[in-house]
């Protein structure tokens, strides 16, 4: 699938040095004994000094290499520390939103930064190996276990699973060409390790090097890296962390434990692991600090509730994996594969819309809490109960969405694998007066694909169909279910201000919320 791969250096110049030319001849080598046509971008070779004084040259090169419609693959040349000061020259006068192509996208380390990029701009990207630290290894060959996954990356343009590696290996402690052909030495490996929570999570995953994206936070690297963070939003909000999973690795600095506890705690402050599906992190180089990353990572986060899978062989330890950004994926520690699938979304026509269409549509949702109003406040309150449609329901369902999409309204649907598995949708018209409210009428997700961002990206479409027509407000008459209202809170809805009396009569349980467009 992959035939022409652009590698450019966007923190660090290394790979235009002399002391790193055998590595680079042994790295071209073995891209073109894939079959790959292999390019430096016109500033990738220029060394150390010329890259760290030139990041709008930098930028350039990314955006060249978007453009080109003859390049596949975009290949990081190593990571580095301030790929950071791309930032304006990528997002003012919004030169990579306009660039942006569904070509591959692989780094990692300091790339972080760059994937963060790229995810704020709607591209999907791909975490774990570089030109310079995977392809050149000094070995006879690439690891094995690293190889595998490149050469799925560029046969099929996406990774289909990952599963451990049964070895891991020690840190090279010199690149010199003495050491070419010179092994690794190596260790058997355990698997993922579940450190808490269910072993069964999905969503989306985003993240990378916990040291990169401390810098976020924190400037003592780089006073300014925190000011452009805020100022260009690299940092996602906290509804768009909704039923993602974190990937976390750290980085060859093997960052102390006091400062391991403060990056978290930063994370922590954000909101965002009250929102996240699940944690994957990766094996630290050498298993340095591995048990006190564990322990902190229970007491910072505190949420025994919430999966934590150690030990991926994904980062700065050796071998690497490739981990797609932006698919959802199926982590199954117990039985040792985390699996990718891309789910279709897409509007849904009057005529579509039948019994059939449900047939592998899985309604069924036991709940144990539910919110109540009880004086000036919502509550928890204990209220078992399982909620599930048989086919009256169903029958019912079909006429609502059918009336719905004939009527000029929004019906949304989500598929994997062709079978419908989640939908949306908005009634035509508004209502409610200055609120110019649109009435989100129902959002399910089929109970096997509950927890992988599917209802997330529902409710986006729905909100963004909604500002298109012009609406003020989403309004939604939602289930008091808990699991539901963290759903609704972490999209950022609140309690409406106006309470439609048709919902609240229809159904006197519901909590009426609203959310501003």
């Amino acid at each position: 699938m992959i035939k022409n791969i652009a590698i450019v250096s966007l923190s660090s110049g290394t790979i235009g040095e002399d002391f790193v030319k055998h590595e680079v001849e042994i790295g071209i080598r073995r891209l073109k004994e894939l079959g790959l046509n292999v390019r430096f971008m016109p500033h990738a070779m220029k060394g150390i000094e010329y890259i760290k004084n030139h990041p709008e040259e930098r930028a350039a090169d990314l955006l060249q290499a978007l453009r080109d419609p003859e390049i596949d693959m975009i290949l990081c040349a190593i990571g580095g520390d301030d790929t950071y000061r791309l930032l304006p020259y990528l997002f003012e006068g919004d030169k990579l939103a306009a660039a942006v192509s569904d070509k591959i996208f692989l780094g990692f380390s300091d790339t972080t930064v760059n994937h963060f990029m790229l995810h704020k701009v709607g591209m999907n990207t791909f975490y774990g190996q570089s030109f310079l630290a995977d392809i050149c290894e000094l070995d006879k060959d690439m690891l094995p276990y690293t190889k595998k996954y490149f050469e799925e990356l560029i046969r099929k343009g996406t990774i289909r699973e990952i599963r451990p590696s049964g070895t891991w290996y020690e840190g090279r402690a010199d690149f010199g060409a003495g050491q070419i052909g010179i092994p690794l030495r190596a260790h058997p490996d355990h698997g993922f390790e579940l450190l808490q929570g269910k072993p069964v999570f999905s969503g989306k995953i985003l993240g990378g090097c916990i040291d990169t994206i401390y810098d976020f936070f924190n400037g003592d690297r780089y006073a300014d890296m925190p000011v452009l963070c805020r100022k260009y939003g690299l940092f996602p909000k906290t509804e768009d962390w909704a039923g993602r999973i974190l990937l976390l690795e750290s980085s060859e600095e093997k960052m102390s434990p006091e400062k391991y506890r403060k990056a978290i705690t930063a994370l922590k402050e954000t909101g965002i692991f009250k929102v996240l599906s699940g944690v994957l992190v990766g094996k630290p180089m050498d298993e340095i600090h591995d048990q006190e990353y564990k322990q902190i990572l229970r007491e910072v986060i505190d949420d025994p509730e919430l999966p934590i899978v150690c030990n991926l062989n994904i980062g700065h330890a050796q071998p690497r994996c490739i981990i797609p950004f932006g698919i959802e994926a199926r982590v199954d520690a117990e039985h040792q594969v985390i699996r990718f699938t891309n789910v279709e979304y897409r509007p849904l026509r009057e005529e579509e819309i039948h019994r059939e269409l449900f047939g592998h549509f899985i309604r069924h949702q036991t709940v144990d809490l539910c919110l109540r109003w009880e004086g000036d406040r919502w509550i928890e309150k204990p209220d078992p109960f399982t909620d599930d449609w048989g086919e009256e329901e169903y029958q019912i369902l079909v006429r609502c969405l059918r009336h719905t999409a004939a009527a000029g309204g929004l019906v949304y649907g989500a598929f994997v694998s062709g079978e419908l598995k989640g939908f949306v949708s908005v009634e035509a018209g508004t209502f409610g007066g200055d609120n110019r409210y649109m009435d989100l009428s129902s959002l399910h997700v089929s109970e096997d694909m509950r927890r992988h961002g599917i209802g997330k990206c529902l409710f986006e479409a729905a909100r963004d169909w909604a500002r298109g027509q012009g609406a003020g407000k989403l309004y939604i008459s939602s289930h008091s279910a808990i699991e539901s209202q963290r759903f609704y809170e972490a999209m950022g809805c609140v309690d409406a201000v106006w309470r439609d009396p048709r919902h609240v009569e229809a159904e006197p349980y519901d909590r009426q919320l609203e959310y501003v467009l």
